[in-house]
């Protein structure tokens, strides 16, 4: 084994053994982004209702009875077919039976006889481990209350522990049940609130009124206590006017944590009574620290203005991402967009600098002024302190007053193209981390290859740190895997030096594999990347962010994803139960959700997004999986919907049937595709 090898796997396997908190600190980025994009508000916090979950399916938990039972009333509002899909760590030893509007209650088994239904069993090991379904799919000749009964197989079995749930869907209705967060502040001090309606499949934000309808909401806190909330139409729940058909409850914020949530709709619409579930799990912070509304300046360099944001004592967590729009005043009516910021940043480290004050610090690139002709006063709007993991914002301040400081010639200067430095920063970590003497990181920094490049000072890689003559530069490519998953890509469909990523089976955010990523690929000079999943998102997230070998990525496509939820997936919600019901999978990922993927999309700016190249791909027949079928709308993957793998500002390679998600569903795993691995080996960046 070649000694770049040898040090890739054992860095790779360092990097899955060990917290994200072991690994080596990354140099932040200070990431900015012109004017257009602040006027266009694509960096602003989204509206909640843009990212809105619905559901056409119902979910329910199986709970057996002192006599071994579970019952449940199913309304079917259609004629044609009820799906239903037993989840059960032994399926053999449960049995539904099945009774339609007055009729007798007959097994599964005798529906089939009848003709009247089909079934299977299903392995649903790649959701998650240990799953297994029973698949049937019922003739339903009459409207009304049917009856399903869940039992053991055997007498006594109200003793039988077995793990189970029901799901159920008719998918011939196109009524919704949908859900979405009434703001951003999930904080113990937002008074976060929740909200529901129902609508058609094809007007989802509409709200349907010709409906008489009810619903609760499940709640389970950190501490594993749960509440049973009902939703209201009385304006006083974050739902708007009274009586418009959009229902509120607040959640509970006693217990900082995550929150499982369970909303259950039941009542009568056009089409006739119905029964809708939908599961989400959100992460409640605990009362954060406030910006205490002032901001000290000071010029650090030549060509960069820091602006330290005062805060109300010291956050509870270290690392925080900060982000504002710096504007220019010359008057109380005409103020002018300079650019958007944001970083990641400690506030013990503003502290040390601004005379024990925590301080959250950003740092203004003066070419923006001269390049917005700016000469007033300076302001910030639009302030928000997140989460790095989450994205969820905890404190916000409309309008910040920079105070007047002297301003270097930079500022002033003939204004100049946007550069690679004035997009990420690298000059000032250029000018903070280099030696006048090192001639040849300073060379590397003064090129700005294009718009999306944004090389900067890295550590030595590993074989750099060996003895003897300094080796040839590697330029390697990293095939990176997805959420709870192990070794995806085919090594053999790839050419030349190659870093294989491994952390098996975690639920990492997309901040903490992206500095797992970074760390890994130390071992070789720069290296590009091809994700499949989340692997996708988190590469995006190191490029944007952090300086690392992806900057100085040498070739056509930096970033390559197939199969990537940019804009997250209805299942994140299930897949976390589902874990939760058989004792097995990874956890929650609130980034993977479409609620956390649409706060974390507001921090990345065009010029990152256009090192992306991906591919979608989805099913040639019924379904890539028989469960994600009732959840996510066609076309899909297994996991993903191909309409929430767009990314706005990066390069769509196209779309491809014939392949699912993962291995184990009705057709091959998408990062199989010899043909498509091919060209993207050819076209990598390394």
């Amino acid at each position: 084994m070649s000694r770049c090898l040898l040090l890739t796997t054992l860095i790779a396997l360092c990097a899955a053994a060990s917290p994200v908190v072991a690994q080596r600190a990354l140099p932040s980025k200070m990431v900015a982004a012109p004017p257009s994009e602040m006027l266009a508000g694509a960096l602003a916090l989204p509206d909640p209702a843009a990212s809105a979950g619905s559901s056409r399916s119902a979910w329910m938990p199986v709970r057996l009875d002192a006599q071994g039972h579970f019952d449940l009333e199913v309304p079917v509002e259609a004629d044609g077919r009820l799906e239903l899909l037993l989840f059960a760590s032994q399926p053999g030893a449960l049995r539904v039976l099945i009774a339609e509007p007055g009729g007798e209650r007959l097994a599964l088994d005798e529906w089939v006889a009848r003709g009247r239904a089909s079934q299977g069993l299903e392995d649903l090991g790649h959701l998650s481990p240990g799953a297994r379904g029973v698949r049937s799919s019922l003739a339903t000749e009459e409207r009304g209350a049917w009856s399903v009964r869940v039992e053991p197989t055997r007498a006594g079995g109200a003793a039988v522990d077995v793990r189970a749930a029901l799901m159920l869907a008719a998918p011939e209705t196109s009524l919704r049940l949908v859900t979405q967060l009434a703001h951003w502040e999930l904080t113990q001090s937002g008074r976060p609130a929740l909200l529901c309606h129902l609508a058609e499949s094809d007007s989802p934000q509409h709200v349907l009124l010709d409906a008489s309808w009810s619903a609760a909401l499940e709640v389970r806190d950190a501490s594993g206590g749960t509440q049973r909330l009902r939703f209201v139409d009385d304006g006083l729940h974050a739902d708007g006017a009274p009586n418009d058909g959009v229902f509120g409850a607040w959640l509970p914020t006693a217990v900082p944590g995550e929150l499982d949530l369970r909303v259950i709709a039941r009542g009568s619409a056009a089409s006739g009574a119905f029964l809708r579930t939908q599961q989400l799990r959100l992460p409640l912070h605990a009362t954060p620290t406030t910006l205490s509304g002032e901001v000290s300046a000071r010029v650090s360099d030549p060509l960069h203005l820091e602006l330290a944001l005062g805060m109300n004592g010291a956050p509870s967590q270290d690392t925080l991402q900060v982000s504002a729009e710096v504007w220019s005043r010359s008057s109380a009516t005409s103020a002018q967009p300079v650019a958007w910021l944001s970083t990641m940043t400690s506030s013990a480290a503003g502290a040390q600098s601004y005379g024990g004050v925590p301080s959250l610090v950003l740092s203004l690139d003066l070419r923006w002024l001269a390049r917005a002709g700016a000469g007033g006063a300076l302001e910030l709007r639009n302030v928000r302190v997140q989460d790095p993991n989450t994205h969820v914002p905890l404190t916000q301040a409309e309008h910040l007053s920079v105070p007047p400081v002297f301003l270097p010639d930079a500022a002033y200067a003939s204004p100049g193209p946007i550069t690679a430095g004035m997009l990420s920063g690298s000059e000032q970590l250029r000018l903070s981390a280099l030696e006048p003497s090192d001639s040849a990181s300073w060379s590397a920094l003064q090129a700005p290859s294009h718009p999306g490049s944004a090389p900067g000072p890295r550590a030595a890689t590993h074989a750099e740190q060996l003895p003897g003559p300094a080796p040839d530069p590697v330029r390697a490519l990293m095939l990176v895997h997805g959420y709870c998953s192990g070794l995806a890509w085919n090594e053999n469909h790839f050419t030349g030096e190659r870093i294989v990523f491994t952390d098996p089976n975690q639920s990492r955010s997309h901040d903490e594999f992206a500095q797992l990523i970074a760390n890994t690929g130390l071992a070789a000079d720069s290296f590009g990347i091809v994700g499949h999943s989340q692997g996708g998102s988190a590469a995006l997230q190191l490029f944007t962010y952090y300086m690392s070998g992806l900057d100085l990525a040498v070739g056509a496509r930096r970033i390559q994803s197939v199969g990537t939820p940019y804009q997250g997936t209805p299942l994140a919600g299930d897949l976390a139960a589902l874990g939760d019901i058989f004792g097995a999978g990874c956890g929650t990922n609130f980034d993977l959700s479409e609620d956390g993927s649409a706060l974390w999309l507001a921090g990345i700016p065009n010029w990152a997004r256009a090192e992306v190249h991906y591919w979608t791909t989805s099913t040639g027949g019924f379904w890539c999986d028989f469960f994600t079928n009732f959840v996510l709308d066609n076309p899909e993957d297994g996991v993903v919907e191909q309409v929430n793998a767009q990314l706005s500002g990066a390069n769509n390679q196209g779309h491809k049937t014939g392949w699912c998600h993962t291995t184990g569903m009705n057709d091959p795993a998408q990062y199989n595709d010899t043909t498509r691995n091919t060209e993207m080996d050819a076209q990598a960046a390394r």
